[in-house]
């Protein structure tokens, strides 16, 4: 049993993985341990072996090894039944050691709440573990109020003291809205204003905009939630005036870390984005609002692409430090380019973890069910200065 790795550069996943087996039907791939398997880890590839039994897969996108991985585990499959397992040393330049962040959010999108509320209270329940839960919209289907009072009992429930920031998804909106008298949480802006009032009281500092917008700050960094979604779910921005908001908080927010939410990804950082005419009414202005700036990371929904994609969830902008998360579903997703081999778990509903330490961030996929992390969904970046 073979394996032929050529990393893309220092502290990097990405790279030509080239295995040989003779006989093999497929080969595995998994991060170990210096003492055996990480077991909280899903494999990173899943190979079909071709008649010389061999096959080859390239990682890219900035992946990172993550942190205590030492090794890569080789795992034959025969036509029989049985199994071969061959461990590979990854060389100490290649490897991440751990941070300690000091925030940890739980970041989730297209939740799709209907009348079965399994995938949700699941997520939830996991995001209770962090300081903070932030939903990049799609939070119910059909915008109805039972929907919306449903998610806020399984809030209530699963997560009393943990701060939910969210902002409005397309599915969030009535298709046809009718003039209605809206109470409790009955319509999106009623459950955005009871969440912030929420974590207001929890200590998060919170203030609203006129234009729609809002921000709120845990543990120092700024979180900027837009809300571009209006009657008929289409994704405008009214007059602009939420995009001058954020241009002016962006200004005053420093070089420091900070988080912008928006349900429809900009045109430049989202799956196809080279067919397809952007989401967002004024995409390029937003664009040109976050070039503005630096460290921002994008927090985006909609696609329902996998966080285990081989070429990528996150995309990196060098020059500014900016970080574009399109966050998948916690329902089923898809992949952007399919493989030959899909694993059922990879495509599983799942959250991202976003930590923040200093001048790096850390960013991992992780499945509501089993709670493991994505092999290939594991990123480190550092802040611009």
């Amino acid at each position: 049993m073979k394996l032929n790795r050529r990393f893309a550069g220092r502290n990097t996943a990405d790279g030509t993985y080239r295995v040989q087996c003779g006989g093999a039907q497929r080969m595995r791939l998994a991060w170990d341990a210096k003492d055996g398997e990480m077991e909280d880890y899903l494999d990173f590839a899943c190979l079909p072996m071709d008649e010389n039994g061999c096959a080859e897969f390239v990682l890219s996108g900035e992946h990172s090894v993550p942190p205590g991985a030492t090794h890569i585990r080789l795992t034959a499959e025969f036509a029989d039944g049985h199994t071969r397992t061959r461990r590979f040393l990854i060389p100490e330049t290649r490897r991440t050691q751990p941070i300690a962040p000091a925030l940890r959010l739980c970041l989730m999108s297209d939740l799709h709440m209907t009348k079965k509320p399994f995938r949700l209270r699941n997520a939830i329940r996991m995001g209770s573990a962090y300081d903070a839960i932030l939903f990049a919209g799609d939070i119910t289907n059909d915008g109805t109020p039972e929907q919306f009072e449903r998610v806020r009992q399984i809030i209530e429930e699963e997560a009393p003291d943990t701060p939910v920031i969210a902002v409005c998804g397309n599915h969030d909106w009535p298709h046809r809205p009718m003039p209605e008298i809206f109470d409790g949480v009955s319509n999106y802006y009623l459950f955005q204003r009871w969440l912030l009032e929420r974590a207001q009281r929890m200590g998060v500092e919170v203030s609203e905009d006129d234009s729609g917008a809002f921000a709120a700050r845990i543990k120092g960094v700024p979180i900027f939630g837009l809300n571009a979604v209006s009657h008929f779910r289409r994704f405008i921005f009214h007059d602009g005036r939420q995009l001058d908001w954020l241009e002016r908080q962006l200004s005053a927010a420093g070089d420091g870390t900070k988080i912008v939410m928006c349900h429809a990804p900009l045109r430049a950082h989202r799956p196809a984005k080279e067919s397809e005419a952007p989401y967002l009414s004024r995409d390029a202005r937003l664009q040109a609002i976050i070039n503005g700036a630096k460290n921002v990371v994008f927090h985006s929904g909609h696609t329902h692409v996998t966080l285990n994609e081989m070429n990528g969830c996150v995309e990196h902008d060098h020059e500014r430090g900016h970080v574009y998360l399109n966050d998948g579903s916690i329902c089923v997703t898809t992949f952007r380019v399919h493989e030959a081999i899909e694993e059922e778990d990879w495509l599983a509903g799942a959250v991202a973890e976003l930590s923040i330490a200093g001048d790096e961030i850390e960013i991992a996929g992780r499945t509501i069910y089993g709670r493991k992390r994505f092999g290939r969904a594991y990123y480190r970046f550092g802040r611009k200065e």
